[in-house]
C-alpha cells in the first residue's frame, strides 16, 4: 500500500505541476511521496545495503546529488515537479545506506558541527521564514542585501538553537 501509495502521489505531483504548481508546491497529496518515501525505509521495505562496497559508492553518488540539487533546482513554477525527486531520492540513499553500515559519508555527516546543525535543523526551518518575510516586508518586499541576508541567518540560527534548547528539549 505504501509503494503505490507512494507512486501514485509522486506521478500526481508531476502530472498536476505544469497546470497547477501552486497547488503541488502546497498541499499534502502532491508532497505526499516525500513523507512515503521515507516510511518505506522506516518500514523495511528496501532491502538493506550490505556490500561495502556499493554502500560507499552510493553514498557519495547520494551526497553529490544532494549538493548538486542546491545549485540546479531554481524556485519557481517548475518546482516541486519531477525535480524534487533528486533530493529526496538522495537524501533516501543517505539514509538507508547510513542505516546498514559504515562509509565514508556518514562519519563524514557524523562531524560534530554538522551534528549539531541537524539537532537544530527544524528550528531553523521554522525559524527562517517569518523571519525573512518580515524583514522583506519591513524593506518594500526588496531583495535582501547579501549583508543583511547573512544577518538574517545569523539571526535565525540563535533562535533555532534557543528554540532547540528551551523547547525542544526543555
Amino acid at each position: 500500500i505504501l509503494i503505490v501509495c507512494t507512486i501514485a502521489s509522486f506521478a500526481l505531483c508531476v502530472w498536476v505541476q505544469a497546470l497547477r504548481p501552486s497547488a503541488t508546491f502546497f498541499l499534502s497529496p502532491f508532497r505526499a511521496w516525500e513523507l512515503l518515501l521515507g516510511g518505506l525505509l522506516a518500514v523495511g521495505a528496501v532491502p538493506p545495503i550490505v556490500n561495502r562496497p556499493l554502500r560507499e559508492m552510493l553514498s557519495v553518488l547520494a551526497l553529490v546529488a544532494l549538493f548538486w540539487s542546491l545549485w540546479w533546482i531554481k524556485a519557481g513554477p517548475a518546482f516541486p515537479g519531477w525535480q524534487a525527486a533528486i533530493p529526496v531520492l538522495a537524501t533516501a540513499v543517505l539514509l538507508h545506506a547510513g542505516a546498514y553500515g559504515d562509509s565514508q559519508v556518514k562519519r563524514l555527516l557524523s562531524l560534530l558541527p554538522l551534528v549539531l546543525i541537524g539537532l537544530i535543523s527544524y528550528s531553523l526551518y521554522l525559524w527562517h521564514w517569518p523571519l525573512h518575510v518580515l524583514v522583506r516586508y519591513r524593506n518594500g518586499m526588496e531583495p535582501l542585501e547579501p549583508h543583511n541576508a547573512w544577518l538574517l541567518l545569523a539571526v535565525a540560527l540563535l533562535l533555532a538553537i534557543a528554540s532547540y534548547r528551551w523547547v525542544e528539549t526543555p
